[in-house]
Order: C-alpha cells, then sequence, then structure tokens
C-alpha cells in the first residue's frame, strides 16, 4: 500500500491552521474590542490632562553572578634541562711560595661557569686621562628648539658708499651656443637676457623678455574718390561728396557705412560778403571785327569776311540736304 505524502502533508497543515485559527479566534476578537474601546477614548480625551506625579523608582535588581572563564589549553613540555653540579668549597689561601719559572702554555681549559655577582668594590682613585679615542659615528638629530623670542631692532647703520654705475651687457644676436645668467640677445625681433645658464633658444623658462617683436606699421593712402567697384584696406581714405572718410578694416563695404570713419565733411556756404568798392575804370578796348560779306557757293559752303581780313567758313551742305 503507498501512501500519498503531498496529501498528507496538505492535511496536515490545514488541520494545524484551522486549530491555530480557533485557538486564536477569541484572542482576535479581545484585540477588536480593545482596538475600538480605545478609538472611543481617544475620542472622547480632546483635551489632555495634567500629567500625573512620577512614580517611584523601583529597586535595582541584583547583579547576576559572573560567567566562568573558559579554561586554556595545556602548553606542551619542555625538554629536561641537564643540572649544574655543585660548586667546590674554596680551599684557604696559602702561602705565596717563590715565583717559578714560565712554563709552556698549555691548551686552552673549559670555560667554567659565571659565579654569582660579587658586592661592588669601593671606588677606586681616578686614573690619568687616556689618549683621545678616534670620533665616534655622529648621532642622531635632536628635536628641534622652540624659536627664540625676535630681539630689538639695531639702529639703522650709515649709508655705504654708492657702487660704480652698473651696466647692461652689450647685446648680440642669438646663436646655438651656451649662454650665461645676464646676457641679452636678439631673436626674430624680440630682446632677450638670460636668467641662467643655458644652451636653449629664447622663449623657454630659461629666459625673459624684455622687448617684444612689434607689427608691422600700416600708413593712410589716399585713394582718391570713392568708386564702389574698387577693393580697399585698412585706412585707405577717399573723397565722396565734398567730404573724405578712412577705412577701418580690409574690405569695409559701401561708403559711407559703419566700418568708415569721416574724416571732413563738406562745408556750409558762407554768408555772403559786403560789396566791395568800385574797381578803376579800365582802358579803352579795341574795336569789336565787324562782318563785311557773306558769300554761299553751290555746294553750300558759307564764308564769313570780316574787316580784320580773317573769313571763317561753315559747311551748310548736310543742313541744305536734310531740307530737300
Amino acid at each position: 500500500m503507498s501512501i500519498d505524502v503531498d496529501r498528507m502533508a496538505d492535511v496536515i497543515i490545514s488541520g494545524t491552521a484551522l486549530q491555530i485559527a480557533k485557538a486564536t479566534e477569541p484572542l482576535v476578537a479581545q484585540i477588536v474590542l480593545l482596538t475600538a474601546r480605545l478609538a472611543e477614548v481617544e475620542a472622547r480625551a480632546m483635551v489632555p490632562g495634567p500629567p500625573g506625579d512620577p512614580g517611584a523608582q523601583g529597586q535595582a535588581g541584583e547583579r547576576g553572578a559572573d560567567g566562568k572563564d573558559a579554561l586554556d589549553g595545556k602548553d606542551g613540555r619542555d625538554g629536561v634541562d641537564g643540572k649544574d653540579g655543585d660548586p667546590g668549597a674554596q680551599g684557604q689561601d696559602g702561602e705565596r711560595g717563590a715565583d717559578g719559572k714560565d712554563g709552556e702554555r698549555g691548551d686552552d681549559g673549559f670555560a667554567g661557569r659565571d659565579g654569582d655577582r660579587g658586592t661592588d668594590g669601593a671606588g677606586g682613585a681616578d686614573g690619568i686621562d687616556g689618549a683621545d679615542g678616534e670620533d665616534g659615528e655622529r648621532g642622531l638629530d635632536g628635536i628641534a628648539g622652540k624659536d627664540g623670542q625676535d630681539g630689538k631692532d639695531g639702529e639703522d647703520g650709515a649709508r655705504g658708499a654708492d657702487g660704480p654705475v652698473g651696466k647692461m651687457p652689450m647685446v648680440e644676436a642669438w646663436t646655438d651656443r651656451v649662454h650665461y645668467a645676464g646676457a641679452c640677445v636678439t631673436r626674430d625681433g624680440a630682446l632677450w637676457q638670460a636668467i641662467a645658464d643655458t644652451g636653449r633658444p629664447p622663449g623657454g623658462d630659461d629666459w625673459q623678455c624684455l622687448a617684444a617683436a612689434g607689427a608691422d606699421g600700416r600708413t593712410p593712402v589716399m585713394r582718391g574718390t570713392y568708386d564702389p567697384a574698387d577693393q580697399y584696406y585698412y585706412l585707405d581714405i577717399v573723397a565722396r561728396d565734398g567730404g573724405s572718410s578712412v577705412a577701418l578694416r580690409d574690405s569695409p563695404g559701401e561708403c559711407p557705412g559703419p566700418d568708415w570713419q569721416m574724416l571732413t565733411a563738406p562745408g556750409k556756404r558762407g554768408q555772403k560778403g559786403e560789396t566791395g568798392e568800385r574797381g578803376v575804370h579800365g582802358l579803352q578796348g579795341k574795336a569789336a571785327a565787324a562782318p563785311v560779306g557773306l558769300t554761299v557757293d553751290g555746294d553750300g559752303l558759307l564764308t564769313l569776311a570780316m574787316d580784320t581780313g580773317k573769313h571763317f567758313s561753315a559747311d551748310f551742305y548736310p543742313v541744305l540736304r536734310s531740307i530737300k
């Protein structure tokens, strides 16, 4: 017989949920009732009452017992050291015998144990100063001391003698070589002075510009009467309508205009001056020439004869032909 585990789990969960709902039903009802009562109390208590007296302070509870410290782990065992032998008893000093002859040096013996430190003996007399030893290594620098207070200003000293007049170094054209501080050179129309020994050309941090190269100057040019078909440039001067104007830039456009500056304007007609005195009577003039004869030939050529002997001719043939 097989058991449906999933179905059994659903039945158990459903039953458990039903039991929980039945068990908490009274509690839910109490919560609903308390919520309603609380809302009713809040609705009635529009103005809060005065605060009550503080209650008595409760007694401090007893301190709980301290917990036990954990046990430390055991250290590993050290090896067993060998025991030192007991020192032998010191014999009495015998009388000093006669000095014997020095025997041959024997082999070095084993070093014995250090004895217990004895009491300090009395200080001996100061010995003679020994020779100065070699200088030891320099010790570490000490901590800097605090700054001392500023002293009072001393009286001004007397003015010293004037020094010689300084001279500026001679200026030379820059060449590709080492130039020393203070040297003055020219390059590309500018004057430079070296502020440090340098092998680099002027223009970097090693040079100070004393005078920069200037731009090419331009002078006014008289261009005559203004012609709209001509091309004009900066500082060109033209005449127009009795006045004159100068161009403020290249290709200034129509004159007059915003890129033209008027130099002179036509003057107004002056007031009529006073009538001058009558001049001296002139000399008698010669009599004018008078015609003495007029002839016309068949070709329409008209000839006028004057009393001075001169003749004037006029061809009337085209006129006569147009009349026909």
